[in-house]
C-alpha cells in the first residue's frame, strides 16, 4: 500500500511481525504521517523473534524504504529539469546518487546478514 502526501511522496506500509517494536521508531523520519496499519493481537504469545531474523528484516525495511525515496528523488530531478529548475535537479541528482550508494551499503549489509545465520 502507498499512501501518498502533500508533497507527492509515496511511502510503503508493511505489515510488521506480531512481536516487532510497536513503537515503530523507523517510522519517525520526518515525513510527517503516522504509523497507518494495525496489528492484530491474539489471546497467545507468540515466542520473540531471533535476533538474526529481527536484523535481516530490519534491514530489507531499510533498503525497500530507501529504494522508494531513490524513486521519489529521481522522479523530482526530471520533474526539476523540466520546469527549467537545474540547480535544484543537479542538487537532486547529488541526492539520488547519495541516496544509491547508501542502498548498496544496505544490500551488502542485509547480504552478510544473511550469510551470518537470519533467514535466506
Amino acid at each position: 500500500m502507498h499512501d501518498s502526501h502533500e508533497q507527492g511522496h509515496a511511502h510503503h506500509h508493511h505489515p510488521h511481525p506480531h512481536d516487532d517494536d510497536h513503537a515503530h521508531p523507523h517510522h519517525e523520519h520526518g515525513h510527517g504521517h503516522g504509523h497507518g496499519h494495525d496489528h492484530p493481537h491474539s489471546s497467545h504469545a507468540p515466542a520473540a523473534m531471533p535476533f538474526a531474523e529481527k536484523l535481516v528484516k530490519r534491514l530489507e525495511h531499510w533498503h525497500r524504504h530507501n529504494e522508494d525515496h531513490l524513486g521519489d528523488y529521481q522522479q523530482w530531478v526530471t520533474e526539476a529539469q523540466r520546469q527549467g529548475r537545474t540547480e535544484v535537479a543537479a542538487h537532486l541528482q547529488e541526492v539520488a546518487v547519495l541516496t544509491g550508494q547508501i542502498s548498496d551499503r544496505l544490500a551488502r549489509a542485509l547480504a552478510a546478514a544473511r550469510r551470518d545465520g537470519g533467514p535466506a
